[in-house]
């Protein structure tokens, strides 16, 4: 990563704070640069009718091009109006947090991600890149948003190395300020994948002219059936009445999809769009189509109206226009639609006693034999299977220690376990293919190498059907394969084999921290990808991106990203990981060291098992969670929910911090410790918030597990309201009965007592 030098920052951040020296690039624009003479000027097309006459829009062209080729970051970053691309970010709602919203530092981190991202897009290219040729184009938002005069530049950079070419869009101020940049691919002379008119600007959706028209191979019969049914689905009095209606469209894919799409483009269209149906029926598309999607049945917790329905426009066009190419021809989802109620009572298992121990709670109680990688065992996903149409049990609160009991005192939480995704394992009948495995045992105790044929009948149904299903990437990328002594997850790896036994490791015992909270263990084994740098700088990285995109487990944004730039992801609902074994953005020789490994994978874990396990959940309870785990196993944290700088101190004695924040705030009359809970994942360089969730949680998870449970379970039942058929990825339950469950289980917390748990927690 470029550093940007402290002056810069000043001037970018705080024009007051800037020295004479230093331009004040929030103020007045920089002059305007000549125009290049060797730029000839071609003839528009017909698409782009406009001379290019604007001064100050080319000049800012030919300093960007010469900041890009002489890989110069604070010359890029003057150019760059950042609050107003912010502001316009926001319009189009492609950013979600303003610039005004974010402190100096966060602002300062921004600029460097954004010049970063600028100068690494084929910066090899780059270097050797010339304007070539330039034209001003259309906006095809004038009038609108935050800059309503716009100035849109096209321009043609021709490499000097090997004469190819690449597309430029340069979004401007009428003064010159730059608001965006946009790079198409490279390609050879009069081959440009964006045809002769070059690379354009999308606007935003106009809805009033988007269309659904029916496959031509559709009967009328299959039409008519098709409206009644999604009428059918909007109209359901119950669960499983919609379940029904969702599993008929879906035996007559187009015409569904079809239909589903035609009323949501309606809902969309309608002046009083709701959006809860709306999310009814993109629910049902997901399902059938096995697509992701980011429509939001209403507007989370901190984000205004106008941005919340603007995501939604932009997200109903994606969808149509994926139904423009595809709507005839896509092969619907391989998907078990369930007919029965999602809720279900998971059956209690004995177990030892909680322990005694006040460090931390009873590890948890399954116990396979060392000599059984994996072993099914009493917990396996066969044996715990939820019962149709029984009603979630809520868990009872532990007795008080000490007192004499008839019952188990440990079963596992009765909460709601989410159906399987459309992207489930292939059925285990498959061959058994010739996988080795790296088997590794308790710390200080030697690994094994055996075939999954050696070990297949012990390993439980699904985690062999995902290792089957894999089996042809795991040998065409190299990749190794390891398992520990639990069913919950499996770790394909490209490092070193200490590395994965560490991985594999750390992972068994997080889980073993979750067992306490969580429900039975998940339907399909978590899956986590270690990489080292060679990998990640090789071809088989983009081929296992693709696989990924393949599998519906990243978009096609993400997998566009990933290849160019490598770095580790989570897919929560995809129940997948990747993690990378060496610093991709510190350097620890100069003091910055801000990776550590066995924190991000707990941390990691705990969220991605928490979704898994429970369905959507709220980020700050995610977040909380996983800092839960990553103090109990580290002592320290690593993993942050925030972007921009973090000092030494915020890494180490977060139970010293949140007690001495806990007892300055407790003393105001209208503290609220459910509103700072609430506001945990909000944007904010200060860490006080997200330390007190944490020690909210790690004082519930301590002392008071079953009100953990409870909430946890609350919360499910609410996100299974709001988005029964599931196939969502974000936390969607009612805010206000969210914060009535959290007010409820922390209402008669004792401040004290949680002061003096905090003071004993590192």
């Amino acid at each position: 990563m470029t550093t940007l030098p402290l002056t810069l920052l000043a001037a970018l951040l705080s024009p007051a704070l800037a020295s004479p020296a230093v331009p004040r690039l929030l103020a007045a624009p920089a002059p305007p640069a000549p125009v290049p003479a060797a730029a000839p000027r071609s003839p528009a097309p017909a698409a782009s009718p406009q001379q290019p006459d604007n001064t100050p829009a080319l000049g800012a062209l030919s300093r960007t091009v010469e900041a890009l080729r002489n890989e110069d970051a604070e010359a890029l970053a003057q150019l760059v109006d950042f609050p107003l691309r912010s502001a316009e970010a926001r319009f189009r709602a492609t950013e979600v947090v303003g610039w005004d919203d974010l402190d100096a530092a966060d602002q300062y981190f921004r600029v460097q991600l954004t010049i970063d991202d600028w100068l690494e897009d084929e910066s090899s290219f780059l270097h050797s890149a010339l304007l070539n040729d330039f034209r001003e184009l259309r906006d095809p938002d004038a009038g609108l948003g935050p800059v309503p005069d716009r100035v849109i530049m096209l321009g043609v950079l021709r490499s000097v190395r090997d004469d190819s070419r690449r597309d430029l869009l340069l979004y401007t101020t009428p003064g010159g300020r730059v608001l965006d940049l946009i790079m198409g691919p490279i390609y050879s002379v009069d081959a440009n994948p964006a045809g002769a008119s070059g690379l354009q600007p999308v606007g935003l959706p106009q809805l009033g002219e988007l269309s659904v028209d029916w496959p031509d191979a559709l009967d009328q019969y299959e039409i008519s059936s098709a409206r009644e049914l999604v009428q059918a689905l909007l109209q359901a009095d119950s669960g499983r009445d919609r379940a029904l209606a969702a599993e008929a469209l879906h035996r007559s894919p187009q015409a569904g999809v079809t239909a589903l799409l035609r009323e949501l483009l309606l809902i969309d269209q309608s002046a009083a769009a709701d959006a809860g149906l709306g999310a009814v029926l993109v629910e049902t598309l997901a399902t059938i189509t096995g697509r992701s999607s980011d429509y939001l049945a209403h507007a989370p917790f901190g984000m205004d109206a106008g941005l919340w329905q603007r995501r939604n426009h932009l997200e109903v066009e994606s969808w149509v226009r994926w139904h423009e190419q595809h709507g005839g021809s896509f092969v619907a989802a391989d998907v078990e639609h369930p007919l029965r109620p999602v809720f279900g009572e998971r059956a209690p298992r004995a177990g030892p006693r909680p322990s005694d121990d006040d460090e931390a709670p009873a590890v948890s109680d399954r116990t396979p034999s060392s000599a059984t990688p994996g072993g099914a065992g009493s917990g396996s996903p066969a044996e715990s299977a939820p019962r149709a149409g029984s009603a979630p049990a809520r868990a009872e609160p532990p007795p008080p220690p000490g007192a004499a009991s008839t019952t188990p005192a440990r079963t596992r939480p009765a909460v709601v376990l989410r159906t399987a995704p459309p992207t489930a394992s292939p059925p285990a009948a498959l061959p058994v293919p010739a996988i080795e495995l790296l088997v590794v045992g308790p710390e200080g105790s030697p690994s094994m190498r055996l075939s999954l044929a050696e070990v297949a009948e012990q390993l439980s149904p699904p985690l062999l059907a995902t290792l089957k299903s894999w089996a042809e990437p795991i040998e065409q990328f190299g990749l190794s394969v390891a398992l520990g002594e639990r069913t919950d997850h499996l770790v394909f790896g490209h490092a070193r084999e200490q590395l994965i036994e560490d991985a594999v490791r750390q992972l068994d015992a997080s889980a073993g921290l979750l067992d306490p909270v969580l429900p039975e263990g998940p339907s399909r084994p978590l899956l986590v990808i270690v990489f080292d740098q060679g990998f990640s700088g090789s071809a088989a990285w983009g081929q296992l991106v693709d696989e990924l995109l393949q599998r519906g487990v990243i978009t096609s944004d993400s997998a566009t990203q990933l290849r160019s730039h490598p770095r580790g992801f989570t897919a929560r609902t995809q129940a997948v990981m990747t993690q990378p074994v060496w610093d991709m953005a510190g350097n620890a020789s100069t003091g910055d060291d801000e990776f550590r490994m066995a924190n991000e994978l707990a941390n990691k874990y705990a969220q991605v098992a928490a979704v898994e396990r429970c369905g959507p959940l709220p980020e700050w309870l995610l977040w909380a969670l996983g800092h839960v785990i990553e103090l109990r196993r580290e002592g320290t944290v690593y993993t942050f929910n925030k972007d921009g700088f973090v000092a030494t101190g915020d890494h180490f004695d977060w139970g010293k911090q949140t007690a001495k924040a806990l007892a300055k705030r407790a003393k105001r009359r209208n503290f609220s410790l459910v509103e700072r809970v609430l506001s945990a994942d909000q944007p904010s360089n200060s860490l006080e918030n997200p330390m007190l969730a944490w020690g909210a949680l790690d004082f519930l998870y301590q002392h008071r597990a079953h009100d953990l449970v409870a909430l946890l379970q609350d919360l499910s039942e609410l996100q299974q309201e709001a988005a029964p058929r599931g196939g969502v990825r974000e936390y969607l339950g009612d805010p206000e009965r969210t914060q009535s469950s959290l007010a409820w289980r922390l209402g008669e917390l004792n401040l004290d007592a949680m002061l003096e748990h905090l003071e004993g927690r590192p």
